[in-house]
């Protein structure tokens, strides 16, 4: 085959490549979500598998999260739905009195903006669609949206589980469909991206949940109104990076203010605290951030934000942790030193015995000691062959 009919096969190839990762783009990147839910816990089985069997860990640590998401949702969805529920009555109260009460007011500002709103009747005929039928529609939309999440979210966590369970033989499978010499670099490379995603997402959602809860408890003991929305958003602008210090006290004064102001000031406030306390002392002593560059995370939030809106800025420091460690592997092959080959028999027997020196210390598993067992054959075989043909006689 000549060299341009393999670039032009190349190609095609690469482009049918891309065609097929854009036509099955949702199953990917639900199972990517899989992946970095998998190794975001894979610390706590490993600390559980000292302890009990890999299987046992693996369910435990399982069970927990589903438990956690469950009470958290069946705390969280009472007080939620109550919010809700006078957030929008106050708004239509408010409109009201906006369309009753502006169009005679002395300021011309209001004149004109009472003159340009819709009366209300027409504006909840216009949200429930004037007969009941479009209302249905609408129930059965939401409860459609919400049913849809509800199995993706479930699906990640049935894949996370698999991956979790059979991740090494998973590895081993796709790694056989690449050349010999690269597959060390290439089991690097995806260790690597799974600790740093896998980190990340382990932090946020701990902040995530630490911080809302926190702002919660504070909200109710201020008496700021809507307690539960504003903790559950507050918590989630800490996805967003550097605006979540600003975001979470601006949402207090957005919801608060025209209810009850002093206490939407006071929750202002404790929200802008809650925040600098979480960016300066708790992220960076028990939440680490990873080390990657703050003008590559501002160019892909920006790209992102542009292209996908708010889930752009929440997922954009995943992505930059990705790119950080391509790059770094890109730039950098060699980072890591290679251990030395021993180049004797002698040198084979002296790692041998400075293995057995740590395993007398601390024993290892049976696959451990079966893999010992096999070096021990190996080196035998070794030494065997490489006597003389006199004394092998």
């Amino acid at each position: 085959m000549s060299q341009l009919a393999r670039s032009t096969v190349l190609v095609l190839l690469t482009l049918i490549g891309l065609a097929l990762v854009w036509l099955f783009r949702e199953p990917i990147f639900l199972f990517l979500l899989a992946v970095a839910l998998a190794a975001s816990l894979r610390p706590l089985i490993d600390r559980l598998q000292h302890r009990v069997s890999r299987g046992i860990s693996v369910a435990i640590v399982y069970l927990m999260l589903g438990l956690g998401i469950v009470a958290m949702l069946f705390l969280a969805i009472g007080p939620l739905y109550g919010d809700v529920q006078d957030l929008l009555n106050h708004l239509a109260t408010t409109y009201e009195r906006v369309a009753s009460q502006w169009p005679e007011s002395p300021l011309e500002f209001q004149r004109t903006v009472a003159n340009v709103l819709p009366k209300p009747d027409l504006l909840y005929k216009a949200l429930s669609g004037q007969t009941d039928v479009p209302v249905f529609q609408g129930v059965a939309s939401l409860a459609s949206g919400v049913g849809s999440l509800l199995g993706k979210g479930i699906t990640i966590l049935i894949l996370s589980l698999y991956w979790s369970v059979d991740h090494v033989r998973f590895e081993r499978l796709w790694l056989t469909t690449m050349p010999l010499a690269t597959r060390g670099r290439v089991r690097r490379v995806w260790r690597d991206l799974e600790e740093g995603v896998g980190t990340l997402l382990r932090n946020t959602f701990a902040q995530v949940v630490l911080s809302g809860a926190i702002l919660w408890i504070g909200y109710l003991v201020l008496g700021v109104p809507y307690a539960a929305l504003l903790a559950v958003l507050g918590g989630i602008v800490q996805l967003i990076p550097w605006l979540s210090v600003v975001l979470a006290p601006l949402l207090v004064l957005m919801f608060g203010l025209v209810t009850d102001p002093k206490a939407a000031v006071l929750g202002a406030v404790y929200a802008l605290v809650v925040s600098l306390v979480f960016e300066f002392r708790i992220q960076p002593r028990y939440f680490p951030r990873l080390r990657t560059s703050p003008l590559l995370l501002l160019i892909v939030a920006l790209v992102l934000a542009m292209e996908f809106g708010l889930a752009g800025l929440i997922f954009a420091p995943a992505v930059t942790v990705a790119v950080g460690v391509l790059w770094l592997h890109l730039v950098e092959p060699q980072r890591k030193e290679v251990p030395a080959v021993p180049a004797t028999i002698a040198d084979l027997t002296a790692s041998r015995e400075q293995l057995q020196e740590i395993l007398d210390g601390a024993p290892g598993t049976a696959e451990v000691v079966n893999l010992v067992n096999r070096v021990d054959g190996l080196i035998a075989s070794a030494e065997e062959l490489a006597r003389p043909a006199d004394q092998a006689r």
